[in-house]
């Protein structure tokens, strides 16, 4: 009986001052009919009100520590959602700069093929064997231009002129060298249908050249930062995304310059 007077009174407060209530009105009547056991009943009132406090008192820390509860879990839950959310930064700076490198150095070799008049360009990044040594054709002689289709190649050193005719000749650009003394004269034929073919073979062969060295820098200075990270399997493929980004970027130029070159080598005649 006892242990249902208490469940019932902790599920209500409002029980436990109708029966304080009660409490008081047998109380005053017991002391009006019963002075003599008037201290009696004052232990027993005092007792069932001092229940009833303390099983709300009780009932409210409960409440508040359960409220307390919730919400340090609802902001350890925020906290763990801003965490989640918080973006990993790796640098890909050098990627670009090395990509943008290629795009300069593809740049230099399209200069090279001839698409117009005669240019000491053309004839500057031959490369000379003598000796053993390669050494560039442009510290060994003075390069000019004699007409729009001719060049003169004045050397420094006569003895090395047989070598710097066959570097010439070798070289792949399709002009034909003669030597006389120290000067070697190099005639640029006029662009054949065969010509300006060979010509764009050789451009295709140096786009696809750069699109390999980009493909490098996509792996070394890309794909293994975000292996070497540890990420999460979204922020992995979020940062995946990003390189592969930057990436068709520099493709599309390479592209974009081919296509250039083909349009001009097209146009010789």
């Amino acid at each position: 009986m006892l242990r249902t007077t208490n469940t019932v009174l902790s599920e209500s407060p409002l029980l436990c001052r109708v029966l304080a209530l009660s409490h008081r009105v047998i109380n005053s009547s017991l002391q009006i009919k019963f002075a003599g056991v008037q201290t009696a009943s004052k232990p027993r009132q005092f007792h069932t009100l001092t229940r009833c406090s303390s099983i709300s008192n009780t009932k409210s820390q409960i409440i508040t520590r359960a409220k307390d509860k919730k919400g340090g879990k609802g902001n350890k839950g925020r906290d763990r959602d801003e965490e989640e959310q918080e973006e990993v930064e790796i640098d890909f700076s050098d990627m670009e700069s090395k990509m943008e490198s290629t795009i300069e150095h593809l740049k230099k070799e399209f200069a090279v093929l001839r698409t117009g008049r005669a240019s000491p360009d053309l004839l500057e990044r031959i490369i000379v064997k003598i000796q053993g040594n390669s050494t560039p054709l442009i510290k060994l002689s003075q390069i000019s231009v004699k007409d729009p289709h001719t060049l003169l190649v004045n050397l420094y050193d006569d003895s090395v002129g047989v070598l710097v005719e066959e570097a010439i000749r070798d070289a792949g650009l399709g002009v034909f060298p003669s030597r006389s003394g120290g000067v070697i004269t190099v005639s640029l034929p006029k662009p054949t249908a065969e010509y300006r073919q060979t010509l764009a073979k050789q451009a295709s062969k140096e786009a696809e050249a750069a699109k390999g060295s980009i493909r490098r820098h996509r792996k070394d200075f890309g794909m293994d930062l975000i292996k070497k990270a540890k990420l999460t399997t979204d922020d992995e493929k979020r940062k995946e995304k990003e390189v592969q980004t930057i990436t068709d970027k520099y493709n599309f130029l390479v592209d974009s310059l081919l296509a250039q070159k083909t349009k001009d080598i097209s146009k010789l005649g």
